[in-house]
């Protein structure tokens, strides 16, 4: 399925593109998109 404008292509992650096939539809219900800026910490150990 091609994404629409609507829909966000989660395959242009490549996180997400290096999942299998099952493990990536297991979680597509559950992604959304979210904008950060450039060089913002998602996480940090501690």
């Amino acid at each position: 399925m091609t994404p629409s404008a609507d829909e966000p292509d989660h395959r242009a992650n490549h996180l997400l593109a290096a999942l299998q096939s099952d493990d990536f539809a297991f979680l597509e219900p559950h992604l959304e998109m979210v904008s950060l800026p450039k060089g913002t910490v998602v996480y940090e150990t501690g």
